[in-house]
């Protein structure tokens, strides 16, 4: 059963809303939780006023439907709600700076023996065409101030720099 409750409902079968009526039969509070799972991701499919709308019915949902997970994740979510409703209203996410700074630490990991960070600079500019504007950014604020990056062994602080810079030559430094 656990197939079904892991599926988006619109790639159900009918032995998967079999399942899901069996379950909402004998395991009740399993299936609110199901049901709380797909409300919140409806939220995140739909935009604007809609997107408001439908963030706070699932948020007063949450809040009465006795499951310890759920009620903590109302709270957690109302506690950070003006940043929510921003990217609900925008559409605006971080999700492009999270795939290249992901990119660049396997980059930072196979790059681990070299001896310079112009190697792995020039590795990252190969592998990822986005880094192509920024790239004389990071020789500037390499040669301005070597301690800003650590080495290539140091991926975290490493891969902070690129993302930054990537953003700031995007013109989005107002999302920093």
């Amino acid at each position: 059963a656990r197939w079904a409750l892991w599926k988006n409902p619109e790639h159900h079968t009918d032995r998967d809303r079999a399942r899901l009526a069996y379950i909402a039969a004998n395991h009740p509070v399993l299936h609110r939780a199901w049901a709380l799972k797909e409300g919140l991701r409806t939220v995140f499919t739909l935009a604007g006023v809609d997107a408001l709308d439908a963030l706070d019915r699932w948020l007063a949902w949450a809040s009465r439907c006795r499951i310890d997970a759920f009620i903590a994740l109302g709270r957690r979510i109302r506690a950070h709600y003006h940043p929510i409703a921003a990217t609900l209203n925008c559409g605006l996410s971080n999700a492009l700076a999270e795939s290249i700074n992901t990119k660049i630490r396997l980059i930072a990991r196979r790059a681990f023996g070299f001896h310079n960070i112009d190697a792995l600079i020039a590795l990252a500019r190969r592998l990822i065409p986005t880094l192509s504007a920024a790239a004389p950014a990071i020789h500037r604020v390499y040669a301005h101030n070597p301690d800003s990056v650590w080495s290539v062994r140091s991926g975290a602080r490493l891969t902070g720099v690129f993302s930054m810079l990537i953003l700031n030559s995007r013109g989005l430094r107002t999302l920093l």
